[in-house]
This record gives structure tokens, sequence and C-alpha cells, in this order.
């Protein structure tokens, strides 16, 4: 075979690579644009979050935590589809009714980096707003979480998510409208000995979302629950204790985009 020939062929071979690679992103393009949904993902997760600015000693937290036998079942750590981060590296249990068990022991928490501190003298006026911008210093200390992170192989009810999904028990009778937000409350129990100064911020919630593609955009709907105390509403814990205390927030459920016949 000569030359001319051989480079004939080796652009007849380009040119089929470049017909085919043509055809495969005609064939996604048109698929983008048809618009119909795929790469579907379902999930539901569950989270509590502690921060603090200073050691906690013989801790043990009880929480609300969903009835769903896969949560439970999800603490041994054998479901493949399960993900579970515990900062505290805590032991944990469900107890008789139902709440989740964190037994942490002595936590001493880290400061994203070296705290500062300093003395200056406040009037009364001041101190709301002072503790509104973090006075405390708590904010310098990093959060620890407990998460349990579940993929589902099928929708979630996101529309109708605390009642037939996995959701934390909770008191909503004081809204004056069903799932309005920042009058839902729920109960947790904690028992530590700290220092009159240590103060302690928590959150626990948990969150339902379907996910999925149109063409080229991204569409998602979900459900949550979300209680906490903290310093947005001044009502810190401080020093040692052992008590129950209420966590406020908000109950959403049918948020985002839904699929219609």
């Amino acid at each position: 075979m000569d030359r001319l020939a051989k480079i004939g062929v080796a652009l007849g071979v380009i040119g089929i690579l470049l017909v085919i690679g043509l055809i495969s992103f005609v064939i996604a393009l048109i698929s983008a644009l048809d618009g119909e949904p795929q790469n579907f993902s379902h999930q539901v997760e569950y989270s509590a979050e502690v921060r603090a600015n200073g050691t906690l000693n013989d801790t043990e937290i009880l929480l609300p935590y969903p009835e769903e036998e896969r949560f439970r079942q999800a603490l041994n750590g054998e479901d493949p589809n399960v993900t579970i981060v515990n900062d505290f590296n805590a032991s944990t249990s469900i107890t008789d009714s139902g709440l989740l068990r964190l037994d942490i022991g002595d936590f001493r928490p880290e400061t994203r980096e070296e705290r500062f501190t300093r003395e200056v003298n406040i009037t009364p006026e001041e101190d709301e707003e002072l503790r509104r911008v973090n006075f405390s210093g708590i904010r310098e200390y990093s959060s620890y979480d407990f998460i349990v992170k579940i993929d589902y192989n099928r929708s979630i009810d996101t529309e109708r998510g605390l009642e037939n999904e996995p959701h934390l028990s909770s008191n909503s009778t004081e809204c004056e409208a069903p799932r309005e937000t920042g009058c839902a409350t729920t109960e947790a129990y904690l028992s530590y000995e700290a220092g009159n100064n240590t103060y302690l911020e928590m959150d626990v919630g948990i969150y339902g979302m379907n996910q999925w593609t149109e063409g080229f955009s991204w569409r998602s709907n979900s459900y949550r629950q979300d209680f906490y105390n903290s310093y947005y509403d001044n009502s810190y814990l401080v020093g040692s204790q052992e008590n129950w205390v209420t966590l406020t927030g908000s109950e959403v459920e049918g948020d985002g985009v839904y699929q219609r016949d």
C-alpha cells in the first residue's frame, strides 16, 4: 500500500470515529433535552449536632430517634446503604422508650484555632447584643456530629413525610397552622458535669429527600424536622446538666418540585 493509500485509510478511520462521536453526542443531547427524569436518589438523614466551649465529663445524651426498624438496625453497622458519622466516638443504643442513647463519657471539644480571651466591662443594655454576636466564644469551637444516612431504593413520600416516613416525636399543639415553623417542640435529656462558664448548644433533626435530573437540571423534593437550643434565641445550656430540655424548631413537608400526572 502506497503512502497516499495509507493516508486515505487513516483519514477514513478518523472520519468514522468522528461520526460515531457526533452521533453519541446528538443522542445524549436529545436525551437531555427530552427532559425525562433520570439519575434518581432517595435518602433520609438523621443528625444530631453538639457544640460546647468547655469540657463535659460523664456525658450521656438521650435524643428522639425514628421508630422505623431500618433506622434501629442501622446502628449495627451491617447495612451497606447506611452511612454513619460519629464524631464523639460514642457508644450507642436504643432505650426501651425508643430514644437514642449517646454514651460519650468525657468530652473535650477543640477550637478551630487558638481561642483568645479578653476582659471588658459591659452595661446591662449591651449584654443582649454581645450574646447575639457570640460574646461567649462558643462559635470558636468545632461542632461535633452524630449522623445516620440511609439510601433507599424507593421514592420517599416527602409530601406526607411526617406521617409516612421516618420522623421524630414532637409536639405541635401550639402551632396555629399545620406544620407552622418555629412552634413545634421535642424533648432531649442531657447529663454531664461541666464548669459554670461552659455553654452548650445542640441541634437534632431529620431530612428526607428525593433527587433526580431532568435535562441538564437537578430537581428535588423533601421533608424535614429541625429542633434546637442555641445562642440564636439565648437558650444556651450553662454549666452541669441532669435534666430534660425542650428543643424548639420547625417541621416542613412537601417542599420542592413534584411530578404530576
